[in-house]
């Protein structure tokens, strides 16, 4: 099947256009407000067709992969595919650096906010969209956005959902140090490929929205692993130790796993785990694996909840 001319999908389905929106600063004014996909420079709507362009040609082959993969009854992973899913190394032809860059340093007084390079935090949400709309003009999953409700469709298309933009100096998050786009998911999404062959390799997506909630929160139950507290005597971040990340939790290191740098307290883990900081960055972790579009999932996000290990 030829790409499809997206722009003039949406032109079509002004009912999904409408909640694609960039949260963005108002040129001259310290402020910023949600920009709609019609409104949006010609740059970013160019960025949008050469992503969903590559996510297109890419879904193809996972597809036929995942299908081989469901056939074995996901017990032998299958050849002659071509690239085959990885959660490590991102099949994007224009990757972006993950994790991003945190920008907001370290000072006293300072937010523990996440912020990110405004062009950065586009430059991911917008393959999110991109995956989305390939997903769903594709008919890769057995369920469809036009099935959701307007309450719904923000959680997949609407980037403030994601980041939003903030400017230097005081907040109610605290000191910005600069200005960028603050995580608003309290985990940082990973690149949708990364996070689209998570989901594959595993077996996660099922015929059915519902079924394959439940396959996902079997393997949560399975995996993850509780962060704990305690005295660090470095004098670095949580995130530093569990995820080598100064910032909020990034889902890719989640995903793939990682090890403790240093003892928290008197407790050292040396194995490879798949950390999770609790209820408060597990549900958001694990809603954007769905919701932020790369298998639109619908509510899953009221469905994840603290007591799943």
């Amino acid at each position: 099947m030829a790409i499809p001319d997206i722009n003039a999908w949406l032109v079509q389905h002004p009912e999904i256009a409408q909640h694609i929106l960039w949260h963005t600063k108002i040129p001259l004014l310290p402020i910023a407000r949600r920009r709609r996909w019609a409104d949006w420079p010609a740059g970013n709507k160019q960025k949008l067709v050469d992503c969903f362009a590559a996510y297109w040609s890419w879904n193809d082959t996972i597809w036929e992969w995942y299908d081989a993969w469901a056939d074995s009854g996901f017990a032998v992973l299958p050849e002659g595919y071509g690239p085959s899913p990885s959660t490590t190394l991102d099949a994007d032809p224009s990757p972006v650096l993950d994790p991003p860059i945190n920008i907001q340093l370290s000072a006293p007084g300072g937010s523990t906010s996440t912020v990110i390079d405004s062009v950065a935090a586009f430059d991911l949400y917008i393959r999110y969209v991109a995956m989305t709309l390939v997903v769903e003009i594709g008919e890769h999953v057995g369920w469809s956005m036009f099935d959701y409700d307007w309450k719904s469709l923000p959680e997949l298309l609407d980037g403030s959902r994601m980041f939003r933009w903030i400017g230097k100096g005081n907040s109610p998050w605290g000191v910005i140090n600069a200005s960028g786009h603050r995580v608003i998911t309290l985990a940082i999404p990973a690149p949708p490929m990364i996070s689209a062959s998570f989901l594959a390799l595993n077996g996660l997506i099922a015929p059915t929205r519902l079924e394959t909630i439940e396959r996902l929160l079997n393997w949560c139950r399975a995996n993850l692993l509780h962060t704990f507290g305690g005295v660090i005597q470095s004098g670095k971040t949580w995130g530093e130790i569990f995820w080598q990340y100064h910032g909020d939790t990034p889902l890719s290191r989640v995903i793939n796993g990682t090890v403790m740098t240093e003892p928290v307290g008197n407790t050292i883990d040396n194995e490879v785990q798949h950390w999770t900081a609790g209820c408060h960055a597990r549900a958001p972790s694990f809603a954007r694996c769905f919701e932020r579009s790369t298998f639109p999932s619908g509510s899953c996000a009221t469905v994840i909840s603290c007591p799943i290990s």
